[in-house]
């Protein structure tokens, strides 16, 4: 089984064509910039970008971390804008309506982005429509592309837990959480800045997001600890200070819990 950066050096350079749909393979120095997709487009990103900021048919920037090997998807039309910090380095697919539909997807209904997690399927079928050929076989791809579709298909009909896609009492809860995860977070005041009591504050965020807020939480400190195992040579005592944890041990257990191996076994992937 490969890593997910030994499967990245396997991408071909540039892009792919096949009959029902491309692909690309995007790298771009620090900056920022505009886009709009002619096309509906999921993308794979290849490097985290903690300090990802986008603005989405708004003039309003907001933080959107991306972590590597997490995705978006867009509808054909979508534009926006964003900044980014570091280098930023992705795949985009973008397939034929006709495939989107064989598949199940209601095109109509595609109006909204989603940013997030992304099933281990998903990915592994990504790195395959980009990955070096010797010899092109656009059957194969067309498989494939096919294939994405269905799945994607089946993402949009599960609840979005994508902080783009919340309303604002709700996204001004998930932008203090991001700004405090190394700190305790109580439920109170988790209500407290959604102006909503605790039991209807409870009630609708786990309907706006298919988490309770301590399930949320925990999911978020995980991944802000990937990646900062990732990215940086920090002691693993101090990315666990820096995620909220105080107790070494507990973040070990709970990081287990999560990726089914220790923080250091992560960090040498």
């Amino acid at each position: 089984m490969h890593s997910f950066n030994q499967r990245r050096k396997m991408l071909t350079d540039g892009a792919v064509d096949w009959s029902n749909g491309s692909s690309t393979l995007v790298s771009l120095a620090p900056g920022e910039g505009e886009f709009k997709f002619d096309k509906f487009t999921v993308g794979l990103i290849l490097t985290p970008q903690p300090e990802h900021f986008a603005a989405y048919n708004s003039d309003k920037y907001k933080q959107i971390p991306l972590d590597a090997g997490s995705f978006w998807m867009f509808p054909k039309g979508f534009d926006g804008s964003c900044q980014w910090s570091d280098k930023q380095e992705f795949v985009n697919v973008e397939i034929d309506e006709d495939t989107l539909v064989a598949a199940g997807l209601k095109i109509d209904e595609l109006t909204s982005p989603r940013a997030g997690e992304v099933d281990p399927l998903i990915r592994e079928i990504i790195f395959n429509l980009h990955s070096r050929m010797d010899i092109e076989l656009d059957t194969y791809r067309d498989s494939l592309s096919l294939s994405l579709a269905v799945q994607l298909a089946r993402l949009s009909h599960e609840p979005r837990s994508e902080k783009v896609l919340f309303e604002p009492r709700m996204q001004r809860v998930f932008d203090y959480i991001e700004e405090c995860l190394s700190q305790k977070i109580e439920l109170k005041h988790l209500a407290d800045v959604a102006a909503l009591s605790v039991f209807h504050f409870s009630r609708s965020f786990k309907s706006a997001c298919g988490q309770t807020p301590h399930q949320y939480i925990a999911t978020r400190r995980i991944e802000h600890a990937k990646m900062l195992l990732k990215t940086t040579k920090l002691p693993v005592s101090e990315v666990s200070l820096r995620v909220g944890y105080r107790d070494i041990s507990r973040f070990n257990r709970l990081f287990k819990i999560h990726t089914r191996m220790t923080p250091r076994d992560f960090r040498t992937l």
